[in-house]
Order: structure tokens, then sequence, then C-alpha cells
């Protein structure tokens, strides 16, 4: 399956967003959505029956936003509600910092979520050194969400190296999701995707085996990139 983060066209109510996702559906093409940080998703919000995916502290309540720790059992209650009224079909969790817990436990907990919601929890390999799953030896023996942007910080813009790191955690580890994004190797920062990625050949067999997220949008859709990004560039 094709999905669509609303972090890719962020930074606008979530009824404009949902219009954008259903404008985008025949090009990507856009079959779930991912819930993120970035717009404001209300539990009593209307979803207008799209397919969800939710992605870390992505809801919010009338008293603020909602916290999805793997290793906090009590946060999971309000996220099980939600999922239990909504079609949610995953969850993606980011990855604790590694004085946290061992990875033991983490793996632990993560199994434990997963039977909590029955649903697929995937955990997501992260940037910074100091989060597990930041490295190949960091990994945990349960299911990933594989984020091509950060990988490509693993090895500082290196993208030939970003793809042989991305093949072997294809090739070795259970991988649940894949976000398709961008950057220069050294922040997060969500841009475009240029054309002609060597991954842009792979996404059609991906998509039999994984869910696959537009995390940013290719550049041939600018016009709905974030509204942040938007008005900066125009202010560049």
């Amino acid at each position: 399956m094709i999905g669509l983060s609303l972090s890719a066209i962020g930074k606008r109510p979530l009824a404009d967003c949902l219009t954008i996702a259903a404008e985008l559906a025949p090009t990507l093409p856009v079959e779930f959505i991912e819930l993120a940080i970035g717009v404001d998703c209300f539990v009593a919000d209307d979803y207008r029956g799209w397919p969800l995916v939710l992605h870390d502290n992505c809801l919010r309540n009338e008293t603020g936003r909602l916290r999805l720790d793997p290793l906090q059992p009590r946060t999971w209650t309000r996220y099980q509600s939600f999922a239990e009224t909504q079609n949610v079909v995953a969850i993606g969790v980011h990855a604790p910092a590694k004085k946290r817990c061992t990875l033991l436990e983490l793996e632990r907990a993560l199994a434990s979520m997963e039977q909590h919601f029955s649903l697929p929890v995937q955990v997501e390999i992260m940037p910074g050194r100091n989060r597990w799953c930041s490295s190949l030896d960091t990994l945990p023996d349960h299911r990933l969400l594989l984020d091509l942007s950060h990988a490509l910080i693993w090895t500082q813009g290196n993208l030939d190296e970003t793809e042989s790191v991305c093949h072997r955690i294809l090739d070795g580890f259970d991988v649940g999701e894949i976000h398709l994004s961008h950057n220069n190797g050294l922040r997060d920062s969500h841009d475009l995707i240029p054309p002609n990625m060597w991954f842009d050949r792979l996404i059609t067999q991906w998509q039999q085996n994984h869910l696959v997220t537009y995390e940013s949008l290719p550049e041939q859709l600018s016009q709905y990139r974030r509204l942040d990004q938007a008005r900066h560039r125009a202010l560049a």
C-alpha cells in the first residue's frame, strides 16, 4: 500500500490536508494516511473513512498532545480507544533513548504493545546516536519502520551507502513500513524528493510487502508541500 504522511503536507488544518490527500490519490496513489505531528489531529475529528497509520505522538485532545510511549503502557489507552473507532491499520513509534532501557527491554515492550493493540507496531530507525535503532547493531528483533532520510543521515548524505544500508535492513530485518523523504544528510529537514532517486524503481515492488509512505512529496508536487516550507521558499 502507498500512503501519505501529514508531515508532507502539514501546517494546514486537518480538513485541508484530507482534501489534498484525496486530490493526490490518483497520482501517487494514496491508499492510506499517516497521522503525524505537524497537523493537529484531534481524537474527535472526522477522518472521512481513510485507512490510518498512527505515527508516534500524533493525536491530540482538548487538553493537548497525547503521548504514545512503548515503555509506558498507560500512554496506550487513549490511542487504543481511537483505534477502536477508526480504520487504523498500523502504529509507528520512535525508538527511545538508550539510557531509558536495554535493547531486550525495548523488544519486550514492543511485543507487549503489539499484543495490546492487536495491530502491527513498527519502531522507526532514528538519526540520533543516543537512541536505539540508530545503527545496524542497535536494531531490535521487532518490526521496523525504515526511514530512508534517517538512513541518509547515518551515511552523511552518501546516496550509494544509503542504498546499501537500506537493502541490508530490508534483507535482514522485518520491515513493516518505509518512509520516503529526502535531506542533505545533515538534518531531517523533510525536503522534497528529487527526480531519479535510487528508490524510485523499487516503490512498486516494496508496496507489495510493506506500507510505503511519502513523508515528503516529489518535487513535481511542490504546490502541495508543507505550508511552512512554501513560505520559507517564498521569502528566500
